[in-house]
């Protein structure tokens, strides 16, 4: 479906810039460069490439700097530079639509969900936690497709990925509910994709409650949500 992906996030508790990327690069399109764009070249300006200019122009070899700067300019033109902004979805294959496991159970009961087995809105990591009364999450929340937290989103991924590279995914159930407990190292970038768009959080959020108190918690920041 085609959307428009709003990640409100975490402030007080998770310190991330509350701007979203939107062009699903991982860049700002406001100032986003074409990596393909390569940089003038100084055969065309007149500008000089290195301070051994002369040394060429005398025949002499150039020098190991400037061979760096004429790959690094080459890698550049490709496309392929290191530089590159690095989001959750990086290295990841195309989205594959995944139904994620059921989170309603007899344990959960809230009054005032439908039904109230289900955990949506709930601050996952409040039991699910090391030491707490439910198996260990590492990150958890809700998705909707709308901003009042209303219509829950169903088969969207949410992707974590650590700064080392290590990266998790999940899938949320038909109430939007999503789960990982495979522990993964925070902070990390964050990002949600369904079959038509990918957005990602700005700022890496230092911990995975995702519907915690100053998160997307509803009041705070809104619910996530794909309209």
């Amino acid at each position: 479906m085609a959307s428009r992906f709003v990640f409100a996030t975490m402030l007080v508790g998770c310190g991330a810039d509350p701007t979203l990327l939107l062009d699903g690069r991982g860049g700002d399109p406001r100032t986003s460069k074409n990596a393909t764009e390569p940089e003038p070249d100084a055969s065309t300006t007149g500008a000089a490439v290195s301070d051994d200019g002369a040394a060429r122009d005398a025949g002499a070899p150039p020098s190991d700097a400037a061979m760096t700067a004429q790959v690094d300019a080459q890698v550049d033109a490709s496309g392929t530079d290191a530089t590159a902004a690095v989001t959750a979805f990086t290295g990841a294959g195309a989205f594959v639509a995944t139904p994620g496991p059921s989170a309603r159970m007899p344990a959960h009961v809230f009054a005032g969900n439908t039904p109230t087995t289900n955990p949506a809105k709930q601050a996952c990591l409040g039991c699910h936690v090391a030491g707490g009364a439910a198996t260990p999450f590492a990150f958890a929340g809700t998705a909707f497709m709308d901003v009042a937290g209303t219509i829950p989103a169903a088969g969207v991924e949410i992707r974590v990925r650590a700064a080392d590279g290590t990266a998790a995914s999940a899938y949320t159930d038909q109430d939007g509910n999503f789960y990982h407990a495979a522990p993964i190292a925070f902070p990390a970038s964050v990002g949600v994709r369904n079959a038509t768009s990918s957005h990602s959080m700005m700022g890496m959020p230092p911990a995975g409650g995702c519907n915690a108190a100053q998160c997307h918690d509803g009041d705070a920041h809104p619910w996530v949500y794909l309209p």
